[in-house]
């Protein structure tokens, strides 16, 4: 036999595996079709037997199939985990115990794992109103301490500086306010890495009223919003205010009454934004309508 005839039937049988190991599907492919076809049978059962049938051979993946079946479990029993009242039975519930199961198997399966799993397990218990149980407290513990930031609701305070043609320097408070944070999940231990995270916070603020105070003159600026869009973009087109006072001569400016439309960039608490102060009457002080830059950090109080 030749060089060339023994070389053709193993470049023929490199080509056919080649071949065929581009129409095998990857464990990737095969986790993507399972959870499409659970969802739309609204059924676990093509999550279990993937999970039964050996296919998936890598710990990280079948904990993330054991945890897709845990949230399809939920999903195709939403309605049968509340009594007549709306409250949710944790403990009774066997369809809760079997997705609480499912969350503690797949954190057995892989412990590198286990902190996705804890994010899952957490929001589950928040959907069933469960914070308070252990098991959810000691879930936002770890949560925290791997960098994770929940969701923020309530009254906010905030602090800002207005640069114009002077400086502003107040702050405010709104009665509604409402943040999600972006974050960065990270494994513990030396050898960290980012496994989940939310690269774009989102902030809204409503029925806002605040004061400032001129650094260069003795004046007041007394302002309200209905509401406000602190981040990822800043909006606020329902910025109304009134300034008091007198210049630094002291002359009175009465009650001059403004519109203050902004734009600008936010991330988190912070924001900056740039804004044009509309008097609705002219007056003869010339620091009262302008361009205006805004630095500000609003918080929950």
């Amino acid at each position: 036999m030749t060089i060339k005839q023994l070389l053709f039937p193993l470049a023929l049988l490199g080509f056919l595996q080649s071949t065929f190991a581009q129409d095998k599907p990857t464990p990737c492919q095969l986790v993507k079709a399972a959870s499409k076809t659970a969802r739309e049978t609204n059924s676990t059962a093509p999550l279990d037997e993937l999970l039964e049938n050996g296919t998936i051979k890598n710990p990280k993946f079948q904990a993330f199939v054991i945890t897709l079946r845990a949230q399809q479990r939920f999903i195709s029993n939403r309605a049968a985990l509340q009594d007549d009242e709306g409250t949710v039975n944790i403990t009774e519930n066997p369809t809760v115990q079997a997705i609480l199961a499912d969350y503690e198997k797949a954190i057995a399966v892989s412990s590198d794992y286990k902190i996705v799993v804890q994010r899952y397990r957490y929001a589950f218990l928040t959907k069933m109103g469960a914070t308070e149980m252990k098991l959810a407290q000691q879930d936002l513990i770890d949560l925290k301490a791997a960098g994770y930031r929940e969701k923020q609701k309530g009254m906010g305070i905030f602090a800002q500086v207005v640069q114009g043609q002077n400086t502003w320097i107040g702050g405010g408070l709104s009665i509604g306010y409402v943040l999600q944070p972006a974050y960065k999940l990270r494994t513990p231990g030396d050898a960290a890495r980012t496994v989940q995270s939310r690269q774009k916070s989102r902030c809204l603020t409503a029925f806002e009223f605040n004061y400032s105070r001129n650094l260069a003159h003795p004046m007041n600026d007394v302002a309200f919003q209905l509401f406000r869009i602190n981040a990822p973009i800043v909006l606020a087109p329902l910025h109304f205010g009134v300034q008091t006072g007198k210049t630094s001569e002291g002359v009175s400016i009465g009650n001059r009454w403004y519109y203050n439309p902004e734009i600008g960039w936010g991330y988190n608490g912070f924001s900056v934004s740039y804004g044009y102060r509309l008097m609705f009457k002219k007056g003869s002080f010339d620091g009262r309508e302008g361009h205006l830059f805004k630095l500000r950090y609003t918080a929950i109080l």
